[in-house]
């Protein structure tokens, strides 16, 4: 599922807003069965000072939320990466380096997000949730929010290419023959 409209958030001191895409939406439908396995790639993800982004998602169901990003990645400037979050992915600290690549989610100045421009909604409350695993059972249909703000006076975040989210849904099981229930829950 993707939204491919970019997102710009331009800091001014505290966190700010994105200018256009606050929260960048992703509708999902049709899926059927509980979260399994969750991944977010940002597109053209650009930043001075990449240290000073914060990037949440948020579930559809409007108050489970992962901070992807906050503080990571402050060793150089981001230019045009393609940037992946998923809990088995590579860990980059406050002081890394970010490149193109699949990361855990890091979240190295936990703080709140901003409130929302007039008219669009705020994201939830911190304390945010660390791993994407925190999705994990839940229902996969719905509006997946996208929220993203810079801390820093002058500097701009952007993801040009808008977003992406992979969802993995449980497997149904299916007993082909006869089955037994031993004592321990374990299905023969």
């Amino acid at each position: 599922f993707a939204n491919t409209a970019p997102i710009a958030a331009y800091g001014y001191g505290t966190n700010s807003p994105a200018t256009n895409g606050y929260p960048s939406v992703i509708p999902v439908a049709g899926l059927s069965n509980t979260v399994f396995n969750v991944q977010v790639i940002l597109e053209g993800f650009t930043d001075n000072n990449p240290a000073a982004a914060d990037v949440l998602l948020v579930g559809p169901n409007g108050t489970t939320a992962v901070m992807l990003m906050s503080g990571m990645g402050g060793g150089a400037p981001a230019l045009n990466l393609r940037l992946a979050f998923a809990d088995n992915g590579a860990v980059v600290g406050p002081g890394g380096i970010l490149s193109s690549g699949t990361n855990q989610p890091g979240d190295y100045t936990p703080d709140s997000m901003p409130a929302a421009l007039p008219g669009n909604p705020s994201p939830p409350a911190a304390p945010y949730k660390p791993f994407l695993g925190s999705f994990y059972g839940l229902n996969p249909n719905g509006n997946w929010s996208l929220y993203v703000s810079d801390r820093q006076s002058g500097d701009l975040v952007q993801v040009t290419g808008g977003w992406s989210l992979v969802l993995k849904t449980t497997p149904n099981l299916i007993v082909t023959g006869p089955a037994s229930l031993i004592s321990s829950g374990v299905l023969t």
